[in-house]
């Protein structure tokens, strides 16, 4: 099934022309992951009716903690992340979605995501927030090192 997907979403990012992937649409959120990863109903470029009924989108250049995290205190700041998205972005709020590329996990989706009346992208407000840090290429957070750090601007809210 994800391997399906993933070809599904890479067909569609490669096919999508460059004139068609200038215009806007804006698509409705049908699910939450987590703090970084939401599911999003997505509506290929007009005129195309093609539409994709839950597409994983992972935000691009922010990590935050695993639900299912290595110490309490990650898998707790995971489920106040995740609340926190899910309060920005609730279920059937419309976004938009830019820049998307083909993720090398689950078949997901890693693009900015754009909340209608609101500067930046969602990345952007969960970093200045504190509830995300700036994704490493090179190497996965520790978060449960990192929240015990006073680095971690993450407070019980």
């Amino acid at each position: 099934m994800t391997s399906i997907r993933l070809t599904i979403t890479l067909l569609l990012i490669l096919c999508i022309p460059p004139a068609a992937s200038a215009v806007p649409t804006y698509d409705a959120v049908v699910g939450h992951v987590d703090g970084d990863t939401i599911a999003v109903q997505v509506h290929i470029w007009p005129p195309s009716q093609l539409v994709l009924p839950r597409v994983l989108v992972r935000l691009r250049g922010i990590d935050t903690p695993e639900l299912r995290g290595k110490c309490d205190a990650e898998r707790i700041a995971a489920t106040h992340a995740a609340h926190r998205v899910a309060t920005l972005v609730p279920l059937q709020s419309l976004i938009l979605i830019e820049e998307p590329t083909v993720g090398t996990f689950a078949g997901r989706v890693i693009a900015e995501v754009l909340l209608p009346r609101q500067p930046g992208t969602l990345s952007d407000l969960l970093l200045a927030e504190g509830w995300a840090v700036e994704m490493q290429a090179t190497r996965t957070t520790d978060w449960c090192a990192l929240l015990e750090s006073s680095a971690y601007p993450f407070r019980e809210r």
